[in-house]
């Protein structure tokens, strides 16, 4: 490397993601960083470490914890919204022959802000709509 960019940093930024993933299993503590800032020759991160509250991973992995705005999004929902299941939270949908894991409502997103994810963060955004029509897995 020659000098920092926007596309090498992101090769940095998996293989520390990688070793931080390792790093997190052995210590038993989550590890993460988010923006990276940088010039030819250095590059800055926060890191930041916290103790995972194992009461809020499910059984397919999905840590609620890493979702409490969401959550908080929802819960104004159903003040909005009586019809809206107040226990929806932490259950299992079915959505185009995935199962998702229901975490909440982004309240500052206007469209599609029904949040739905995997065990690995990734997942879907869905209307409300959309998210009244799911089936919920037994």
């Amino acid at each position: 490397m020659i000098a920092f960019t926007d596309q090498n940093l992101d090769s940095v930024r998996k293989v520390i993601n990688k070793h931080l993933k390792a790093a997190s299993e052995e210590l038993g503590i989550k590890l993460s960083f988010k923006n990276m800032s940088y010039s030819d020759d250095s590059f800055t991160t926060r890191l930041t470490g916290a103790i995972i509250d194992t009461s809020q991973i499910l059984d397919n992995g999905v840590d609620l914890s890493q979702y409490k705005n969401e959550k908080q999004g929802y819960e104004f929902e159903c003040q909005m919204d009586d019809k809206l299941p107040k226990d929806a939270i932490g259950k299992t949908y079915e959505l185009k022959g995935e199962s998702l894991t229901f975490v909440g409502v982004n309240g500052r997103m206007q469209k599609n802000n029904y949040i739905l994810v995997k065990a690995d963060t990734s997942g879907k955004r869905v209307s409300k709509n959309v998210f009244e029509t799911l089936k919920e897995i037994v």
